[in-house]
């Protein structure tokens, strides 16, 4: 998904960030440090990524403390 946003805001800078990842999409090592790739730019703008991460991270959580409950009321129940 893209950011419309900030192609919206400086439609320049977009082209040039989407021709560099182009260019250098597959060149080891060129992403590394201070440059983002363009992909990573647009990922981490919208807010609703961050929702459906928390919701993920409640979900696994949650999980992990229903097994962690199940195993103590088998320990307790003394069944082996």
């Amino acid at each position: 998904m893209f950011n419309f946003d900030i192609m919206a805001q400086d439609p320049e800078q977009y082209f040039k960030d989407l021709k560099e990842w182009q260019d250098n999409q597959y060149l080891p090592g060129y992403f590394v440090g201070s440059r983002m790739p363009f992909s990573l730019k647009q990922f981490g703008k919208k807010r609703w990524f961050r929702l459906i991460g928390w919701i993920y991270l409640i979900m696994f959580f949650g999980l992990l403390a229903f097994a962690a409950v199940q195993m103590v009321m088998y320990i307790a129940s003394g069944s082996s």
